[in-house]
């Protein structure tokens, strides 16, 4: 597009500048794209107007291509969890390959990102997939999961769970910020254990 502004489109001053910016795009687990924004600056009435940028579907195109440029470093982070490629496509019930083609750029869509993304952050969803997607240990693998990361951080968390007919129920606590009160109560939780994450 030419640029033909030679008057301030909100005062009608011809004292305007005319600027170039680039916005920074964050994609997840990518490289962030660059957005390109050219505007009317007034040195008048202040007034920033924009004149052009590029369109959404530039941007959902640059976005998509750092996602499918990603695929071989998702991949690689959810293999060096201990989960080869073969592991993955029975888990998943893929076709013989289908990784190696994800890797290459082919046959990438927006789902195959999400879950590829998924996958690299939480590599244990491959073991609820192959457990048949069984919601009741689903639960209690993520949910000890997420003591494990908590523990990390706080080597005095404590989890404590147990299961009646409403399902599970959790009781935590970190000590090291939390000084323990007299009401501080854990008689309510009859069949208490530690979590498996501790």
């Amino acid at each position: 597009m030419l640029i033909t502004e030679t008057k301030c489109p909100i005062c009608g001053s011809d004292n305007i500048e005319i600027k170039k910016d680039i916005k920074s795009i964050r994609v997840p687990l990518a490289e962030p794209v660059q957005q390109n924004f050219v505007y009317c600056h007034c040195k008048d009435c202040l007034a920033d107007v924009l004149i052009e940028s590029e369109s959404k579907k530039e941007m959902a195109k640059k976005s998509f291509d750092s996602g499918k440029a990603s695929m071989p470093l998702l991949i690689d982070k959810v293999k060096k969890s201990g989960i080869p490629d073969t592991r993955l496509e029975r888990a998943l019930r893929l076709a013989p390959h289908t990784v190696s083609r994800w890797k290459q750029g082919k046959q990438v869509s927006a789902a195959v990102m999400a879950l590829t993304r998924y996958l690299a952050i939480m590599p244990e969803l491959v073991e609820i997939a192959e457990k048949g997607f069984d919601e009741k240990f689903a639960r209690k693998k993520i949910i000890s999961k997420t003591f494990e990361k908590i523990k990390e951080y706080d080597d005095s968390f404590q989890a404590y769970y147990c299961e009646n007919e409403f399902g599970y129920h959790f009781k935590c606590s970190a000590l090291k910020n939390h000084i323990l009160q007299e009401e501080d109560d854990y008689s309510n939780f009859e069949k208490y254990e530690l979590a498996e994450a501790i």
